[in-house]
């Protein structure tokens, strides 16, 4: 058992080894770097100048939603308020005609 562990880790070294030194190639390329900064560079700028426009998106977002909670609210108390009813109603009934699982 101790074997194919020590296998299993040897080979798990072997291929981060190999990972590592194909990353490192990679990265020591002048094109790939240059490439990965401006890539870098250019996504951060673009995501900056969202900002303004998401945060009123937000904003809006926030004002439609505050004023719909005591719309929703009332909606859920009367859905409940019917729920209610109906359950109080069947229990009565079930009461009068003396059935043997209401106590």
């Amino acid at each position: 058992m101790n074997k194919v562990i020590s296998n299993l880790v040897s080979g798990a070294k072997k291929g981060a080894a190999a990972t590592v030194k194909k990353a490192k190639a990679f990265v020591v390329n002048p094109r790939m770097g240059m490439l990965s900064m401006m890539l870098l560079f250019v996504s951060v700028s673009t995501f900056a100048q969202d900002v303004d426009a998401g945060l009123a998106a937000i904003e809006t977002s926030t004002e439609s939603l505050k004023r719909y909670v005591p719309v929703v609210t009332n909606l859920c108390y009367a859905i409940a308020g019917i729920v209610a009813m109906i359950g109080a109603i069947s229990v009565y009934v079930k009461m009068n005609n003396e059935e043997q699982d209401v106590k």
